[in-house]
């Protein structure tokens, strides 16, 4: 495997995506067979919230091996992101009847299921998950969050504090816990858990989208729009982050700026 990769994966693993999706495009670039770098570029996609891009390099993946469980794990993910639920949940489907404990074939389908509304089957299945003495991490942080929809903040809370203990090393583990202390009210230490998180990494993008939060939280529409900037600033090609900056502002600078979006000519210049 070449050192690249093998660089990449470290990227990856310590959650410094941006970087390592700059290795991993030269990669499949210099090695468009190579289809650990296209599944490992494709998971990539999916933290940087780009979904359209993560579709086309998973589908790629897939042609080369349909039936590489990696594969399609990964495009379970992309369909499931870019809302395609049907063919998401087709598409587990499909790795489970191969493989039937696979976890994360198993918290995609539950992901899904809170996506369209069956929160309490999404629960029960990543409740199962945890059997066996073993804790699944990626597994409690998706159950945090459906607990946090349903206004179960306490419950939430408490999975966000054991999220952080079990890894206090990444970004993920305090924004994660920063969200759910924002959503219910404690916004003093919801921004002491970003704080943290800025000082581990201030430009992970995902820092200045939980600061941005936090500020919409109490009110403060001006500090949070100058947060989501920065989020946007790092991470400038993804449409989902520039759509949470536009939550942010007010609707006159919206109109404004969706005005001149209409006037641009077709050349694009």
């Amino acid at each position: 495997m070449q050192p690249s990769y093998a660089r990449a994966q470290q990227l990856y693993d310590q959650e410094q995506y941006s970087e390592a999706e700059i290795l991993l495009q030269q990669v499949v670039q210099d090695n468009p067979g190579l289809i650990d770098a296209l599944i490992l570029l494709s998971a990539t996609l999916y933290e940087l919230w780009r979904p359209e891009e993560q579709l086309q390099v998973a589908e790629r993946a897939i042609a080369l091996d349909p039936h590489n469980s990696l594969a399609m794990i990964e495009m379970s993910k992309a369909l499931s992101h870019n809302k395609q639920y049907p063919k998401a949940l087709q598409s587990v489907e499909q790795i489970l009847a191969k493989e039937p404990r696979n976890r994360a074939a198993l918290r995609i389908k539950a992901s899904i299921f809170g996506k369209t509304g069956q929160i309490g089957t999404a629960i029960a299945m990543l409740d199962s998950l945890q059997s066996g003495g073993e804790i699944d991490y990626q597994a409690l942080l998706v159950k945090a969050a459906l607990l946090s929809e349903l206004d179960r903040h306490s419950e939430a809370i408490l999975i966000g504090r054991t999220l952080v203990e079990m890894r206090p090393d990444l970004v993920s583990s305090h924004i994660a816990l920063a969200s759910f202390l924002g959503v219910a009210g404690n916004s003093r230490e919801a921004f002491n858990e970003v704080k943290r998180a800025k000082q581990m990494n201030n430009r992970d993008f995902r820092v200045w989208i939980a600061e941005g939060a936090a500020y919409l939280a109490i009110g403060k529409q001006t500090d949070a729009l100058n947060a989501y900037n920065r989020a946007v600033l790092f991470n400038p090609k993804s449409t989902e982050v520039k759509h949470m900056r536009k939550l942010a502002r007010p609707a006159w600078v919206n109109a404004i700026g969706d005005f001149f979006e209409r006037r641009k000519p077709l050349t694009g210049r």
